[in-house]
């Protein structure tokens, strides 16, 4: 995750982290910001001028969890991101 975040153009980097710091501050959060996947899976949804991103995450008691990170190109949130994001949610 934090390799995927440090390739990142510095403004995207920026934007995604001040929505991940929003999630972080007023849990629980709702749609526009943050979606959710079931069974404690949620999405950080973040638009730039570069594109539109998803933070993976799950909540450990009272940590925010960041599980993968992706740019969205399809319109359905593809089975292998999730995929990941739902076996790293286990090692949790």
């Amino acid at each position: 995750m934090r390799d995927w975040l440090k390739a990142l153009d510095k403004v995207t980097r920026h934007e995604i982290g001040t929505d991940i710091a929003k999630v972080q501050r007023m849990w629980p959060v709702s749609k526009p910001l943050v979606d959710s996947f079931g069974k404690g899976l949620y999405e950080v949804r973040t638009r730039t001028d570069a594109g539109i991103y998803r933070v993976l995450f799950c909540i450990d008691e009272t940590d925010v969890v960041l599980l993968h990170g992706f740019m969205k190109k399809t319109k359905k949130t593809p089975k292998h991101e999730l995929d990941l994001a739902r076996k790293r949610q286990s090692e949790v």
